[in-house]
Order: C-alpha cells, then sequence, then structure tokens
C-alpha cells in the first residue's frame, strides 16, 4: 500500500493506451461447414468487427475463407484471451442466427462455431509478417491439408500446412 504524503491521494495507474498481447486467432463454424460465403460471410466479418470494437479489443486483421476464421487480435489489457474469444465467437453466433434464422436448418444444429480455437502469441516484431499472412490467406486455402468429418486427411497439394 502507498502512504500518503501530505493527505493527497496516492496517484492512479493509468491503464489506458496500453497494449495487450498479440495473438493469431483461428477457428471454424461446426463440422467445418462452408458457411461463410455470401451475405453470411460478409455479416460474420461486420458482426466480429463491431463487438471487437463494442468489448475494446483491436482487431489488427481479420480475413475469412469459406470453411474458417483468421484474425490478428490485441486483447488489451484487460480481457484475457479466452474472454475475448467468448465474446466474438458467442455473440457473433447469437447476432448471425437472429439476422439468418434460416442457418440453423442449413447447419443441421443450433451452434455456430466449433468448440475451441487455435491460437497463437505473436511478438509484436513479427505481427506485420502475420498480418500479411492472415491478409493473403485466402491464396492459401487450396494447399491447407483438410481432414474430413471421420478424420481422415486428404491428401496435400504443392507443400505442406500453413497454420
Amino acid at each position: 500500500m502507498t502512504k500518503q504524503v501530505g493527505g493527497q491521494p496516492p496517484p492512479r495507474t493509468e491503464v489506458r493506451g496500453l497494449k495487450g498481447p498479440l495473438y493469431h486467432v483461428w477457428f471454424s463454424p461446426k463440422r467445418r461447414k462452408h458457411a461463410l460465403l455470401g451475405d453470411v460471410g460478409t455479416a460474420l466479418r461486420l458482426l466480429i468487427t463491431d463487438i471487437a470494437r463494442e468489448k475494446g479489443i483491436e482487431m489488427l486483421e481479420l480475413e475469412m475463407a469459406h470453411d474458417h476464421v483468421h484474425l490478428l487480435i490485441d486483447v488489451g489489457p484487460i480481457l484475457s484471451l479466452p474472454q475475448t474469444m467468448q465474446f466474438l465467437k458467442g455473440v457473433s453466433a447469437r447476432r448471425v442466427f437472429e439476422r439468418f434464422p434460416e442457418l440453423k436448418l442449413d447447419l443441421g444444429h443450433d451452434h455456430f462455431w466449433q468448440r475451441g480455437y487455435g491460437f497463437r502469441h505473436v511478438n509484436r516484431g513479427a505481427a506485420r509478417a502475420i498480418a500479411t499472412y492472415i491478409r493473403n490467406h485466402r491464396n492459401h486455402d487450396d494447399l491447407e491439408p483438410r481432414t474430413s468429418v471421420r478424420g481422415v486427411a486428404f491428401p496435400e497439394t504443392n507443400g505442406g500446412p500453413h497454420d
């Protein structure tokens, strides 16, 4: 505890403007369905961006393929990554189902996103390279190995995994 001098309260710690950790995060719709196309994909891009802004999460990069999302985010000094992902995935799922109620029938269930997510901590010095990778991610879609629902890997083409 800081001692008061001359009746003055101790100085307050200023938290505005502090940067939090950077994360490269990726996640998919349930059963890796191709649900991020057309109007749904456009709406989700706006929803995720709006939710991040509402919660004070700095969205440095966001890119969607037909069946997964990549983000580069600064979670700030207050939220943890699990809290951040709970907001981004939970609120976006609820809002996209409100906007597209028929999507539950199309997907065959009432959960939009798969459980969990993948992530890597990103050093600030590598942020530009990761942002470029995410921005150009759609160009790599045909190079990524895919796994079917039964767990059988499809053959790779021209290289290896990019995640």
